[in-house]
């Protein structure tokens, strides 16, 4: 796998640089021809709260032989930090990546389109040694998210997407007060992560995937504890069901995802996507979520169903799991199909997944014709590592 990255804004003046390398970067949609200009810094004392520059990496676009401009996109700071950085070009893209340790450390490793500026994908890996790791992938053009975690002699080595340990899907986690979305009515657009029936964007637990179906249901988390849910399907189920077992619903499962978790530290609540009560499918919760639910018109005409539910807090705190299901109704008669963000499992806490990543430093969202659209890109120059903020000097 690879290494990590941690992105801010600005830099020092530039000063005693010297121009070293040039690294072709392939062509924009533009037709510009784009090239990477590496600049080395003089050696200088490291300092963690501001950048002392080690290294710049410049984009230049020109076409037809003239220079249209050129900028920086990425500065490698000095830092006491002992962690391995290195920087790589590709046809229009750079990879930023930091190695955190060999045993018992971290890897991460950002992409970013350079023209126009975007970010791509962020792979990042934890191992507290050589036995256990959790690998996490995110598509950061279509916010989705997937993370491995297991030991490294089932999966056949540290980070790697294996299907030999277990997975689940992320959710971007994005501060925003969900009161502000129901009050406006706004439905989630981009700015959030995508289930569907077809076994491609969730894992169909219960009956058959259907590419077919138009069926879609999106996931965002905008705190520590609160998930916005909204379904949209044109053929959900009208009809009175006996049960809500039987009726359209999410399942959230809640958990200590912890292999010594005590038993009795996982609860299912059922949360029905029409009005009513919220019902407990599995353990002895303290307290039951708190559920707002709206209807927002989407773009494309559809009508979807918004839940904003403010969950109760995690027994373990440590080891926070959560799934996220969604079951369709079959005519409220059974259940259809059952669409989750982990092959959960009842009682068994580990086949928990995970919110997801705190994404709000590489886009930023905002309400765009009644959705939650992605509306802009972290800004360059890129620092890394990232220096103590919380320090001036």
């Amino acid at each position: 796998m690879k290494r990590a990255v941690v992105l801010l804004l600005g830099c020092l003046p530039l000063g005693g640089q010297q121009a070293t390398h040039r690294h072709a970067a392939g062509m924009d949609e533009q037709g510009n021809q784009l090239t990477v200009i590496e600049r080395q810094f003089p050696k200088r004392a490291p300092n963690s709260k501001r950048c002392i520059p080690s290294e710049q990496y410049l984009l230049e676009q020109s076409r037809g032989g003239r220079v249209a401009g050129s900028e920086p996109v990425v500065t490698v700071c000095r830092m006491e930090d002992s962690a391995e950085i290195s920087v790589e070009v590709k046809p229009n893209l750079i990879e930023v990546s930091e190695n955190g340790g060999v045993l018992g450390g971290y890897m991460v490793v950002q992409s970013y389109q350079l023209s126009p500026w975007k970010a791509v994908q962020m792979e990042f890996c934890s191992f507290p040694g050589a036995d256990e790791f959790t690998f996490t992938r995110w598509d950061l053009r279509k916010l989705r998210g997937q993370a491995w975690a297991g030991k490294s002699a089932d999966a056949g080595g540290l980070c790697v997407d294996s299907p030999e340990v277990p997975t689940y899907l992320l959710a971007p986690i994005l501060a925003y007060d969900a009161r502000r979305l129901e009050a406006s009515r706004v439905s989630l657009g981009s700015c959030a992560s995508r289930l569907d029936a077809s076994g491609r964007n969730g894992f169909i637990t219960w009956g058959r995937p259907d590419p077919q179906d138009p069926l879609e249901v999106k996931l965002l988390w905008t705190g520590d504890r609160t998930l916005v849910a909204q379904v949209a399907d044109p053929g959900r189920n009208t009809r009175p069901a006996a049960s809500w077992v039987n009726a359209d619903h999410f399942e959230i499962w809640m958990g200590a995802r912890d292999e010594d978790a005590a038993e009795g530290l996982m609860w299912q609540f059922g949360i029905p996507v029409d009005e009513g009560p919220v019902q407990v499918g599995y353990g002895k919760p303290a307290k039951l979520p708190v559920v707002r639910r709206w209807t927002a018109n989407l773009e494309d005409g559809r009508a979807g169903t918004v839940l904003a539910v403010e969950l109760p807090d995690w027994p373990d705190r440590a080891a926070a799991g959560v799934t996220v299901v969604y079951s369709q109704s079959l005519e409220g008669r059974a259940q259809k199909r059952l669409i989750a963000t982990s092959r959960v499992k009842r009682g068994d806490s580990m086949t928990l997944g995970a919110k997801g990543a705190l994404l709000g430093k590489d886009f930023t969202c905002a309400p765009v014709k009644g959705a939650l659209d992605v509306t802009g890109f972290t800004k360059k120059p890129l620092e890394v590592p990232e220096p103590d903020s919380g320090s001036s000097q």
